[in-house]
């Protein structure tokens, strides 16, 4: 850190991209300092859900899977011969749906039950909330395989509601990709996202923030990343391998690109 004429040292900044810019610091009220050192029970719940966690996210594939499959075993052996081959053709299917499907509700249960409705604001890192958050992380694979299958249709939709985001009608999420802030994240109607990459939250001075973000109509962001705290106006488009940061307002009828992005150009008239 540089240091003034006084001998002291000046604030430490966020630089960000190529050539650097300062990233831009939005004030949120609410943090408590004194979480920055933990309690005994908040440390042990930040061990049980990095080490334990991580180690029984994939529990649940494997028990699933087996008590379908007992059933089936037992259903076929109950079944006369000339039906248990096509029992056989239908079951094996099953027991991959219902397998996914089952563990896509226990994740948004789970959701619900650990984190609720996530809302604008600033939690020290030991906080409680910082713990039971970043647990759906561990546990993303259940909802991995509903993203492959519906991404990019209007089927996944219903479900990216039920997990708390606001999205319009008509709009498609292209792969994706992991989890992330759903409740934090509105997008409108008509919106294309594609490969998007998202970063709602982030980790300033050990404090865990997080933004309101807002895609608003008709907008079209491909492979790219957007950072919490941000706007896309109304029929913006924000082309592959930029990254539009915290704070930043793109304005509507606009092309942006770059890291972090500037205008390039006007939308035509036919996107």
């Amino acid at each position: 850190y540089p240091l003034r004429e006084d001998g002291e040292g000046q604030k430490p900044m966020i630089v960000f991209g190529n050539p650097p810019v300062e990233f831009p610091v939005k004030a949120m009220p609410g943090c408590d300092p004194t979480l920055y050192e933990p309690t005994l029970k908040n440390f042990a719940l930040r061990v049980l859900i990095t080490d334990i966690g991580r180690s029984i996210a994939d529990v649940p594939w494997y028990i699933t899977p087996v008590i379908l499959t007992a059933w089936s075993i037992r259903g076929w052996r109950l079944l006369p011969p000339h039906l248990r081959q096509p029992f056989l053709m239908v079951a094996l299917p099953s027991i991959f749906f219902i397998t996914i499907i089952t563990l896509a509700l226990l994740f948004l249960a789970v959701k619900w039950l650990v984190v609720g409705r996530a809302v604008e604001s600033t939690h020290g890192m030991w906080d409680t909330f910082v713990q039971q958050n970043f647990f759906m992380w561990r546990i993303q694979s259940w909802i991995k395989p509903v993203y492959k299958l519906f991404g990019g249709s209007l089927a996944l939709n219903p479900y990216l509601r039920a997990l708390g985001l606001r999205i319009g009608s008509r709009s498609l999420i292209i792969q994706p990709g992991s989890y992330f802030d759903l409740d934090l994240l509105s997008v409108g109607s008509g919106v294309v996202l594609n490969r998007p990459r998202w970063q709602i939250h982030t980790f300033e001075d050990r404090v865990l923030k997080l933004y309101e973000t807002s895609i608003a109509d008709h907008a079209i962001i491909s492979n790219a990343l957007v950072v919490g705290g941000s706007s896309v106006q109304d029929s913006a488009i924000v082309l592959s391998g930029s990254c539009v940061l915290k704070g930043e307002e793109l304005a509507r009828d606009s092309l942006y690109a770059g890291a972090p992005v500037s205008c390039v150009g006007t939308c035509p008239a036919d996107v």
